[in-house]
């Protein structure tokens, strides 16, 4: 019998003289993302599963489809890289290079996903990004103890930005240490659809084997606050001509 392979090593991200501190697994997906003693993330990625918190690139097709990948995971088409105190996953899919980077601000309780995309095709390319973060925030003994419970507490507020798209905020409902802490999710660039559960996302095709739920179709732009709670943030699609080079990204701000 051939051993199997060891995991790779988890990858912690610290704010500098803050509070914020990220835990990635090897295979970029995220474990724990918490401030002080409150964690942002309903369900931790484990060595085997991304959980729910993504970034999915999608390729929109002549006919009208969207064919989707995730960026992070097991099943993503890149690895992992680190140097320093940075921790990057970067790869090809379809003609596409990618780089994403979880990056903690500097002077706030905020952090941001930085996106490249290089086309290496030969012909160009319509694409767009969507960003999928579960939220919990909540204390780590709350949510582990019963997360649907966790979940049900939260309320959700899509909000119009100008010139950033939808925006989404969310509020625990549920008093932590007499607080009650709110999250705010939009795009660096500009979002144009959102949902709030899982449910509305990935569905219950992911756990019949379709891995991408319901991600190869736009995002319904409707409320729904059940028992998985999720921000999913749906970009403006855009043109990537051969050679060319985007950045995009997102950001949450506690």
């Amino acid at each position: 019998m051939t051993p199997a392979a060891p995991a790779a090593p988890l990858q912690v991200l610290s704010q500098r003289g803050g509070r914020l501190r990220a835990v990635l697994q090897g295979h970029g997906g995220l474990q724990t993302l918490r401030c002080d003693d409150l964690t942002v993330n309903l369900f931790p990625a484990s060595a085997l599963e991304a959980g729910p918190a993504n970034l999915w690139l999608r390729r929109h097709e002549p006919d009208g489809r969207c064919t989707p990948v995730a960026l992070l995971g097991p099943s993503a088409p890149g690895r992992q890289h680190h140097h320093a105190d940075r921790v990057w996953h970067e790869g090809e899919w379809q003609g596409v290079h990618y780089r994403a980077e979880l990056v903690l601000a500097a002077d706030a309780d905020a952090w941001f996903w930085h996106v490249e995309l290089r086309n290496d095709s030969t012909q160009g390319l319509r694409l767009d990004l969507v960003y999928l973060q579960d939220v919990a925030l909540a204390p780590w003994a709350a949510l582990r103890l019963n997360e649907a419970y966790v979940s049900q507490y939260l309320d959700h507020q899509p909000l119009l930005h100008p010139t950033q798209g939808v925006l989404l905020a969310t509020r625990q409902n549920a008093l932590v240490a007499g607080r009650v802490p709110w999250l705010l999710s939009g795009s660096l660039g500009c979002a144009q659809s959102f949902a709030t559960d899982a449910v509305q996302v990935l569905g219950r095709a992911a756990r019949a084997g379709q891995g991408s739920g319901l991600l190869h179709q736009p995002l319904p732009g409707t409320r729904l606050q059940g028992e998985h709670a999720l921000v999913a943030l749906q970009e403006v699609a855009f043109d990537l001509p051969p050679g060319a080079v985007v950045q995009r990204g997102f950001f949450g701000w506690l």
